[in-house]
């Protein structure tokens, strides 16, 4: 719609989600990820797609099949594509869109760059590596000519744990970290309900892999190495077995593990996202 106000119109009515437009330098096109199926994770209806202003016909960049080609990915981890990286700003300057993005490695987040034609609406499907930075780099803006800023994010995560009485809805102690921080991420931790082991996933291996903390003594052990990612752990009543999810060449599994070390995770469902809590 028009800053000085007026009635809003519609751009790319024909696709089923519309997501994050940039605009073209000479303001005639949106640039947006677009999806054109009724059915969820069809990955061929995924792609960036570059429409009128004026709500004309949607052009297929085809940014899908070349960032995959390129071994480009939206995520730190190799192992998970189910995303596309978001074109974040169009460069006046060289013409170029610029996006965050890790390459295959499975690295930190840097900043990249494509041309695409506004003629014809085509990625031109040569990537350039515009930073090499050792955090992530994310959330580019274009300036004037060739100038971008960008911020750069160093995360380090922990588990924590607070006391605190359910029926009171009341702190009963204080915030206490129950893990080292670090910048691997660390996520989806699960308490025994003895209070005695918390599960949680992280890449601390370099792997996003489950680990257990025994909080009696203070030892963390590494339940199931894997070089697949692993995430969702859910402990069982009794705290002796932990139900994960594994993503597996594009398919998701969950395992059962006991807590002890040394055993072998049991596959007990496959195509299955993650386990969520166990029967009492």
């Amino acid at each position: 719609m028009s800053t000085a106000g007026g009635q809003p119109h519609r751009v790319g009515a024909n696709f089923t989600a519309a997501r994050h437009p940039i605009w073209s330098p000479d303001g005639k096109h949106l640039l947006i990820i677009g999806y054109t199926s009724q059915n969820a994770f069809h990955t061929s209806s995924l792609d960036w797609w570059l429409t009128a202003s004026d709500g004309g016909v949607a052009l297929r960049t085809g940014a899908y099949e070349a960032l995959i080609h390129a071994d480009l990915n939206a995520t730190e981890s190799p192992h998970i594509r189910d995303v596309i990286p978001t074109p974040r700003c169009w460069s006046e300057g060289t013409h170029n869109v610029i996006f965050s993005a890790s390459a295959s490695s499975g690295d930190t987040l840097n900043l990249w760059e494509t041309g695409i034609s506004p003629e014809t609406g085509k990625v031109s499907g040569v990537f350039k590596r515009l930073t090499t930075g050792a955090d992530d780099e994310v959330e580019p803006s274009c300036a004037a000519e060739d100038t971008v800023a960008f911020t750069n994010v160093e995360d380090r995560t922990a588990i924590w744990s607070l006391p605190f009485d359910l029926n009171r809805g009341a702190q009963e102690g204080v915030l206490e970290r129950i893990t080292e921080r670090s910048p691997a991420w660390v996520d989806h931790a699960a308490l025994s309900s003895n209070g005695r082991f918390v599960a949680f996933a992280s890449a601390r291996s370099g792997h996003g892999n489950i680990w257990l903390r025994d909080l009696a003594t203070g030892q963390e052990s590494h339940l199931a190495n894997s070089s697949f990612v692993q995430r969702y752990p859910v402990i069982n009543r009794s705290g002796n077995k932990i139900a994960f999810t594994s993503f597996e060449n594009g398919k998701r599994l969950v395992y059962v593990s006991t807590t002890s070390t040394g055993g072998v995770p049991e596959k007990v469902c496959e195509g299955c996202l993650r386990a969520t809590d166990w029967s009492r």
